[in-house]
């Protein structure tokens, strides 16, 4: 197979690298892939890059290379310019505080505790404590014919460089492609132990520059520009002249039996990589048949044996381990493939209206067919049938090579059974028992549905017809009948048939379908088919079937498909035939011919890692896959839950309700069964202050709380309330000294004030009728009795209302009740009063009494004097602590604006005000007067 046709990826800028200049690349201990660019520091998973640049710390990003640190859980970074970084917790920082002159890193290696890495200036190498953090500039040049290391750069015979290659814990040193001049070139090759270099003996190399070594089982390879030296430990094997252009190995690698190495060519500079065969002395040029144009930066075999390049310019190439091929476009005038066959040493294979021969993967003739055809058929080792069932006549005659090509309207089948023989033409069929034909018949009566194909098994013959289904002809005894139909198989379109041991297996428009003793099984997408139109079945050489469908190639192992898809090489999106040759699987398809290797049973094979990091309920889910990362599936089960598909880099818990949980992951793609980690348990636990000993601390402590809050509270209560009846006491004590003092007033102005005013009164009445009235004497004393009277009326309500006993609402009542009877006794006025209060206790404020008193005596003296009425009725009601006195009578009325009433009524408005009660005059029907307020029982 030529190499140019070997399954790779391609890695650009396009598919997520940060810069297509590229440099040296590492696989770590978890399997991830450690790519240096020019724009900082790559981690490849298979299927995302991420990049590690200057927003995670990197003060340059020109990663030159890159060396993990397991034992520290590190890894060290190399730049140009800005010298070591150390990359920890996927966070980048700098320990190492070197001059400039020291800045710029070619390569890194580890020794022990020891960081040796190589700057760009001329001649320096740094040693690099990973725990001290102290960097120890050194020089190297030569002394006595030996290559020695100083503190000091005071050598007569400098050199400008060294190249270093790890060893089986060893660092080897030699000379460097960049050391140009004679006398500044290394001969030999060295180690080193961190102090001091050592010369190791190689036969045939202690006086030449050697620029590369490898190693693989103490089988050694040196080479010398372009000749190499092959040891057995250091036992000395031969060497080798390869036939190449001027310049140098400078990298080299053994893998599966060849030696792999980057050549510097010396006339363009142009590095690039090349594969040597070591026992059949052949040279391939990989660069060349990848047509990779830029120059090789570095290559790697990863754990799986898949290699990866890196360039300086052009990308990461990925070459899958494995011999599978595809042909395409430029392999094929027209790569839509659509039948394939072999025939002798060569493979037979068709597009629409061409046809090409291979042999020895090269297409050696191709020939156009001048109608349109898409299949054909080989009858014997010497003729090819192109199928054409709308050309009845077989006018076209060709030669493909020394095979004759003819065309034909229908494919035909030959079948043998003991002493009888089956020919099966079109929709046609012949039994023959020596050479002599015992029956003969038609499959149908459709003359436009030949056969597509055919199978024998036991005594049967199964052709199949398209849409009409697949019949089966008893060779015995000539029955025939729609066997497909008979199985209750429902397709649209039967396409082919296969026997595989005592299985038939078919294929329709809606899957494919296992039949073994009559029972049959259906086959979907669900069952993991690409595609439900499956165009072809084929079984292998390993008795294993394959599965040609519109979006793709299956395979079935052990009741399961699996797919081969453009990972692996099959590049086409419709898979159309396959045929077997030489350990090779040939499948045509609608971009050209996949050539797989099948000198070994197919296998399931994980090509997916996984590692799952637990923190309490929270799980990160990382993935590798360098092969079909587009084919991963993942779930997880919650204890004996269903399981559930995801595809989120982390899993979070903490929702879930108050329990104990086992949590499994699985995980496949497209070419493995399910693989099952362990299970990982954690407890979904309420938040402390959602503990039930949270609520019982919090409820007895604020119990507490305010328990102590009452206690002080009624500690203060019961201050307060000493406090308190002390000031009732004294209240009471006060109110009492009040009353008594307002009695003691009372009294006093009765017994001395009245009874002045009383001896006043009677003594100017006596004085008036002992004097003529016109007398002189006469008015002033008249005066006199009159302000007497007066005084003395007005002088017993003032009395009346001060004593204390006079608050009580019924004693309000009563005495108005009695000033009205007298005042109406001797009028034409018939005086009516009703109450509700004659058995209450409510108290009225201070100074009430008085005013209502006034009120309503002076509202009963205007009733008497301008009413006219005959009837009056007084009323005191207290409901709901509202006290409603009222005065109407049904009398004349008057005019409220009347200038003669108006100081009257304003003073009757006035006196109600200051006690905050309110006053309803009526004037239209008789007259009224209501006073309203509230009391406190």
């Amino acid at each position: 197979m030529s190499a140019q046709n070997k399954v790779y990826k391609h890695y650009t800028t396009e598919q997520g690298l940060p810069h297509d200049i590229t440099y040296q690349i590492i696989q770590d201990s978890q399997g991830y892939i450690w790519i240096g660019t020019d724009d900082g520091l790559v981690k490849f998973n298979g299927d995302t890059f991420t990049t590690f640049g200057s927003e995670k710390g990197l003060t340059s990003n020109f990663v030159i290379d890159v060396l993990e640190d397991a034992k520290n859980k590190q890894f060290l970074i190399a730049t140009w310019g800005r010298g070591m970084h150390v990359l920890k917790n996927d966070s980048i920082f700098k320990n190492e505080p070197l001059a400039k002159d020291y800045s710029k890193i070619n390569k890194l290696y580890k020794l022990n505790d020891t960081l040796v890495y190589s700057a760009s200036v001329s001649n320096r190498q740094v040693l690099y404590n990973l725990y001290t953090h102290r960097a120890f500039p050194r020089f190297f040049g030569y002394e006595n014919e030996q290559l020695v290391l100083k503190e000091t750069n005071n050598f007569k015979k400098q050199i400008r460089d060294i190249n270093c290659e790890f060893i089986k814990d060893k660092l080897y040193v030699f000379d460097s492609e960049l050391n140009i001049a004679t006398e500044n070139q290394i001969k030999g090759l060295y180690t080193f132990d961190v102090k001091n270099y050592k010369k190791v003996s190689f036969k045939g190399t202690d006086n030449l520059c050697v620029h590369s070594i490898t190693e693989q089982n103490d089988y050694f390879v040196l080479a010398s520009y372009t000749t190499l030296f092959f040891y057995d430990g250091t036992k000395f094997l031969e060497k080798r002249k390869l036939k190449m252009p001027k310049g140098k190995i400078i990298q080299m690698q053994l893998h599966q039996g060849k030696l792999y190495f980057v050549f510097i060519n010396k006339a363009n500079g142009l590095r690039e990589l090349y594969t040597y065969d070591v026992r059949n002395n052949f040279i391939t040029n990989v660069s060349d048949k990848l047509i990779i144009k830029s120059s090789i930066s570095d290559f790697l075999f990863d754990e799986k044996g898949n290699l990866w390049i890196t360039t300086y310019g052009n990308g990461v190439y990925q070459i899958l381990n494995t011999n599978n091929s595809f042909y395409d476009a430029s392999y094929f005038l027209n790569p839509n493939l659509r039948d394939i066959a072999s025939l002798d040493d060569n493979i037979i294979t068709i597009a629409p209206n061409i046809i090409y021969a291979i042999k020895n993967d090269t297409v050696v003739t191709s020939k156009r067919i001048p109608f349109h055809t898409e299949t054909f058929q080989i009858q014997n080792s010497k003729e090819i049938d192109v199928i054409v069932p709308n050309k009845l006549d077989e006018s076209y005659k060709d030669k493909l090579m020394e095979y004759h090509v003819v065309n034909k309207s229908h494919n035909q089948y030959y079948f043998k059974f003991s002493e009888k023989t089956v020919v099966i033409t079109g929709f046609s069929f012949v039994i023959k028992e020596n050479d002599k034909v015992v029956s003969k018949g038609e499959f149908h009566a459709l003359k436009e549905s030949f056969i597509h194909n055919a199978v024998q098994h036991e005594n049967y013959i199964y052709a199949v017809f398209g849409r009409l289904g697949i019949f089966r002809l008893n060779v015995i005894t000539g029955e025939l009948i729609n066997w497909t139909k008979s199985l209750g198989i429902d397709a649209n379109m039967f396409i082919d048939i296969e026997k595989k041991g005592n299985t038939l297996w078919i294929a329709a428009n809606n899957g494919v379908y296992k039949v073994f003793n009559d029972e049959v099984v259906q086959y979907t997408t669900k069952n993991g088919l690409l595609s439900n139109h499956v165009n072809d079945l084929f079984v292998d050489a390993h008795n294993i079937l394959w599965v040609a469908t519109q979006k793709g190639l299956n395979v079935l192992k052990d009741g399961n498909f699996y797919s081969i898809d453009k990972n692996l090489g099959q590049k086409s999106l419709s898979v159309e035939k396959i045929t077997e040759y030489n350990n090779y699987l040939y499948v045509a398809g609608n971009r050209g011919l996949f050539k797989m290797d099948n000198l070994y049973p197919f296998q399931k094979k994980l090509n997916t890692h996984i590692k799952i990091t637990q923190q309490n309920t929270n799980f990160r889910i990382a993935v590798i896959n360098f092969i079909n990362p587009n084919t991963i599936k993942i779930q997880y089960q919650l204890n004996d839950d269903l399981w559930i598909e995801t595809s989120n880099e982390k899993l979070e818990f903490k929702n879930l309700t108050e329990d104990n949980y086992k949590l499994v992951f699985r995980y496949k793609d497209g070419l493995s069964d399910w693989s099952y980690t362990e299970p990982y348990r954690f407890e979904i636990t309420k938040p402390w202050y959602q503990q039930l000993w949270f609520y019982i601390l919090f409820i007895l402590s604020i119990s507490g709380v305010l328990v102590l809050l009452v206690y002080h509270q009624l500690v203060k209560a019961r201050k307060k309330n000493k406090i308190f009846q002390k000031t009732l006491l004294e209240r009471e004590k006060l109110q009492e000294d009040l009353k008594n003092v307002r009695h003691q007033i009372a009294q006093d102005f009765h017994d001395d004030l009245g009874n002045k005013l009383a001896s006043i009164s009677m003594l100017s009445n006596l004085s008036l009728k002992k004097t003529e009235k016109q007398s002189d004497l006469y008015p002033s004393l008249h005066q006199i009795n009159k302000d007497a009277n007066f005084l003395y009326t007005g002088m017993r309500d003032f009395v009346w209302s001060l004593d204390y006993k006079n608050n009580k609402l019924r004693e309000v009542q009563i005495y108005l009740n009695d000033f009205g009877e007298k005042l109406f006794e001797y009028s034409n006025i018939n005086f009516k009063s009703v109450n509700n209060v004659a058995k209450s206790n409510a108290i009225l404020p201070h100074y009430w009494n008085k005013q209502l008193v006034l009120v309503f005596k002076e509202a009963m003296t205007n009733t008497l004097k301008h009413s006219n009425a005959t009837e009056v009725l007084f009323s005191v009601y207290l409901i709901d602590n509202t006290l409603e006195i009222k005065l109407e009578d049904n009398g004349v009325g008057f005019d409220l604006n009347f200038s003669g009433r108006k100081n009257g009524l304003r003073n009757m408005e006035e006196r109600i005000a200051s006690i905050k009660g309110t006053i309803t005059l009526q004037t239209t029907k008789g007259f009224s007067v209501c006073f309203k307020g509230k009391i406190r029982e």
